[in-house]
């Protein structure tokens, strides 16, 4: 997101991007196997992890689209792999409006997993503390 809104898109700005992705898919991966060991995963939260999932390869999609060019220039020799300041530079409202977007529906869902994770995290240590054993004249924890 941050290369299309702030530089030009080029073979640089192509290859960042993929390769974030790359990226984003191995920490979605790692982060699922090990979530679903340690609590049940809602098929709700499961279509919200694939909505986050895609949104990255579908904004690719659309600026390999919307930049055929530059795509192209990924293989050929004289490429440019500099990174090159969007000239113009999008308004201040463009820019506001897509930070906002991604706040509501990039940041929303992973406060729903956090919120998620401490109510497990909670319940394991009240069901940890309820357990005990009675030795003479006190009550000793786990």
């Amino acid at each position: 997101m941050l290369c299309a809104l702030f530089f030009t898109i080029n073979a640089f700005a192509i290859c960042a991007i993929a390769a974030l992705i790359v990226v984003h898919e191995f920490t979605v991966y790692f982060h699922l196997r090990y979530a679903s060991g340690q609590r049940v995963i809602t098929p709700a939260e499961q279509m919200v992890h694939s909505v986050l999932e895609m949104a990255p390869v579908m904004g690719f999609a659309i600026v390999c689209l919307a930049h055929p060019d530059a795509l192209v220039s990924v293989i050929h020799p004289n490429a440019s792999f500099s990174m090159v300041p969007r000239e113009p530079p999008l308004p201040l409202p463009t820019v506001a409006t897509v930070f906002l977007l991604c706040m509501l529906f990039g940041v929303a869902p992973y406060a729903m997993e956090l919120a998620a994770c401490i109510r497990v995290s909670r319940k394991r240590v009240r069901m940890n503390v309820g357990i005990g054993v009675q030795s003479p004249g006190s009550w000793q924890l786990l």
